[in-house]
């Protein structure tokens, strides 16, 4: 009376591909971030204001690169210690916020103006400071928006999962 049921069988090509497929999907979720970064970053290297020093384009993804991910490795850092310490202090979500934002647009700056005292390889002039720092701050912000923006849909997912388990 019951059927059973045959599971399929997977080749060595079935694995293969879904390997393949899973490491282009890992490369393009790491890469993107990092390309958007060193696009914008060369963008603001034009102007006369901020100056990489380089031999060549491969010295250029070599300096972006430990600039980002310091840049990564201290936000995450002072983000974490902010939203701790701003969530005890205050109440209201929007001063919060706004509190945050300002905070870290000084970390930006004060993190921007060390790394290019410090290392030779990115030299900030004028506003050559207030450019970089704003474009992480810009960062930070989408970032963020994007966080909450996530964390809605997955609310409502929830929402909608729990509502037809309900009505079955």
């Amino acid at each position: 009376m019951g059927r059973k049921k045959r599971g399929k069988k997977y080749i060595m090509s079935d694995h293969i591909f879904a390997i393949t497929i899973v490491i282009v999907m890992v490369l393009a979720i790491v890469s993107l971030p990092f390309l958007f970064f060193y696009l914008v970053m060369y963008f603001i290297a034009l102007t006369p204001d901020v100056e990489i020093k380089k031999s060549g384009t491969i010295d250029v993804l070599k300096i972006i690169f430990k600039f980002f991910i310091t840049a990564i490795i201290i936000t995450g850092i002072v983000d974490v210690m902010f939203t701790q310490i701003i969530k005890i202090k205050t109440s209201k979500h929007m001063l919060s916020l706004l509190f945050e934002v300002i905070l870290m647009f000084l970390v930006f700056y004060l993190f921007v103006m060390i790394y290019s005292l410090h290392n030779n390889e990115i030299i900030t002039r004028h506003n050559g400071n207030l450019y970089i720092s704003l474009f992480l701050l810009c960062i930070y912000i989408i970032t963020n928006i994007a966080h909450l923006i996530m964390k809605k849909l997955h609310g409502n997912i929830i929402q909608m999962k729990h509502n037809t388990k309900n009505r079955r």
